[in-house]
């Protein structure tokens, strides 16, 4: 009996070393395919990162009109493409990337959209990290009478789907797309076609308010806006001490300055959109499509009243607008 029970123990402990093994080899093989997707994952990430780094890197130097850049875009407006490999002649530098720039284009056509011609201009940019490619692009345009310089960003992409910007950036790119009908009235003094907008609604103006922008205030915020001013996210700025605290709330404001029309999208922590205050805390750049904050003279943080630009001798709304646009500098970018 005595070397049965041996025998059976030496049986169960030979059992129990194969299961562990049996156990272990499958433990190890799952933690393997975890590890490679891992690997994988991150390459991914790292060829999207550097291709988005690049197209960046070049978006923003267009849109702020950096000459070196501006003269990559090709001539011409119908159908034309400029490719350039690596380092643009020697001359361009573009963000560290670790993967490789395989392939940068631009690419400019023309489109007519609600009867207004506009130049498009695609900017796409391939990085080889590892295994993978990826390749992001953006979209800009441009009236056709406008300079080359002139450029607004439409979006990222990757393929078909849209780079998903923060939330305020896309909230502050939302709320000027959707004026950007009633702004074409506005620029082209076009009164027939709001007051035609206005009636659809059932807003009622006379002539000489249809440009007003208390007026406006209505339409843009029960019509375009549904009856809410966008809300932004505070947890996506990063403001001086003197700015933090207040709920912010997107609004719209038009006025002429020198002859030109211009358009603010700004921040005030009045939420109502009807006839709401005209000091803006934050003001929001469409072209390079970031938040900003003001300093003033004294270099402290506060607002500027916007409610002399619709009013006054051209001279006192051209200081305003100067003031405006000035204290609101580049420096200042409220997004983390």
């Amino acid at each position: 009996m005595k070397d049965n029970k041996k025998g059976s123990a030496l049986l169960w402990a030979i059992v129990v070393v194969m299961v562990l093994e049996i156990v272990i080899a499958a433990s190890m093989t799952i933690a393997y395919s975890y590890y490679n997707r891992s690997v994988e994952k991150n390459i991914e990430r790292q060829a999207y990162l550097s291709a988005k780094s690049v197209v960046t890197n070049v978006t923003e130097n267009i849109l702020n009109k950096n000459s070196d850049y501006i003269k990559l875009i090709p001539d011409g407006t119908n159908s034309v493409t400029t490719t350039i490999n690596d380092v643009v002649n020697g001359k361009h530098t573009f963000p560290e990337a670790l993967g490789k720039l395989k392939l940068l284009t631009l690419s400019v056509s023309t489109k007519t959209v609600d009867d207004v011609e506009y130049v498009f201009l695609t900017i796409s940019g391939t990085v080889t990290y590892a295994s993978k490619t990826c390749t992001i692009s953006a979209d800009l345009k441009r009236l056709v009478t406008e300079s080359n310089k002139n450029w607004t960003l439409i979006k990222y992409y990757e393929g078909s789907k849209e780079v998903q910007l923060p939330y305020n950036i896309q909230t502050g790119k939302d709320t000027y797309d959707s004026i950007d009908t009633i702004f074409t009235y506005f620029k082209n003094g076009d009164k027939a076609a709001m007051q035609e907008e206005y009636k659809k609604h059932g807003i009622s103006v006379t002539d000489g308010l249809t440009f007003n922008n208390d007026k406006l205030r209505i339409y843009i915020y029960q019509v375009l806006m549904n009856g809410s001013s966008p809300k932004l996210n505070m947890d996506e700025f990063n403001l001086p001490k003197s700015l933090a605290g207040s709920q912010l709330y997107a609004h719209v404001m038009f006025g002429v300055v020198d002859g030109e029309p211009v358009c603010f999208i700004y921040a005030t922590a009045t939420e109502s959109g009807a006839v709401s205050d005209w000091k803006p805390i934050l003001v929001f750049d469409p072209i390079t499509q970031h938040w900003y904050f003001r300093v003033n003279q004294w270099g402290n943080n506060d607002y500027l009243s916007m409610a002399q630009l619709n009013s006054g001798t051209p001279e006192n709304r051209r200081i305003i607008y100067d003031n405006l646009v000035s204290s609101f500098v580049e420096e200042n970018i409220a997004d983390k």
